[in-house]
């Protein structure tokens, strides 16, 4: 069975708007896949999700092409809450 990584980038986004999003990407903070991972079977959007699970959705949207075009425009990235963390 293929997995459909949507429905987690779906949640991604509801559970943090300011730094997910579908179509205006923000280039994510070096290392959020490690904040965002710990947060499986805690956080109550992603009880039920495996680190797997919540890794490939994070693989997924960073290579998708409007994330690339964000991340080669340059400037800060962006933490869980929206703000700058780096360039």
């Amino acid at each position: 069975m293929a997995f459909d990584a949507n429905p987690l980038i779906d949640r991604l986004c509801e559970a943090f708007p300011a730094c997910f999003n579908r179509l205006a990407p923000k280039p994510l903070q070096i290392g959020i896949g490690e904040k965002v991972l710990a947060l499986a079977g805690i956080h109550p959007t992603f009880a039920e999700l495996t680190r797997t699970q919540l890794r490939r959705a994070i693989k997924f949207y960073t290579r998708r092409f409007v994330y690339r075009k964000a991340l080669a425009t340059g400037g800060p990235r962006y933490d869980l809450d929206g703000q700058p963390a780096g360039e």
